[in-house]
């Protein structure tokens, strides 16, 4: 998906909405002189048409406002947001024999009815625990690390000699 181009210099919109209005250029003229795509003036032509602009612009207008008309932000919709669970509570409860997500998320369904359903639940935890430590630190005292023989020295060679005989 290609990048939005950055928006122009007020300056430059308010030369390309005189150059519309007062000189009735087309669009690639109007491009051409204010160094423009054709489309980017079509769109602030749109837009000021969408605000109700015409040409002289009213004194009280500065740019900031200019800018608040011609650039009206969409509100983002409103998502009723479902309240997290406790990832780490949930994370330490699995290490419990008989725990599982299914019996974590109906306690969860149980606090919140409004929460996340099972599948988004479990997506949502599997998501946490890939950012997880997986690394298991073991300390080991000095002189005490790995296996160590206890007993007699093991047999150097498996020969009829060392083997068990019959009893």
């Amino acid at each position: 998906m290609p990048l939005p181009r950055p928006r122009s210099a007020m300056r430059k919109i308010r030369e390309v909405l005189r150059l519309s209005f007062e000189e009735h250029l087309s669009r690639h003229q109007i491009g051409a002189a204010v160094g423009l795509p054709y489309t980017t003036v079509w769109h602030y032509l749109e837009r000021a048409r969408e605000a109700g602009l015409s040409w002289p612009l009213p004194d009280q207008i500065d740019d900031r406002e200019l800018e608040g008309r011609l650039f009206v932000t969409a509100a983002a919709p409103s998502v009723p947001s479902r309240p997290p669970p406790d990832w780490n509570h949930v994370h330490l409860e699995l290490r419990r024999p008989g725990v599982t997500l299914m019996l974590l998320w109906l306690e969860y369904k149980e606090r919140f009815p409004d929460g996340y359903q099972y599948s988004q639940f479990c997506d949502i935890y599997r998501r946490w625990q890939r950012h997880l430590d997986v690394v298991m630190r073991q300390e080991h005292p000095a002189g005490q690390r790995g296996a160590r023989w206890r007993g007699p020295a093991p047999p150097q060679s498996l020969s009829p000699a060392h083997l068990p005989g019959p009893t």
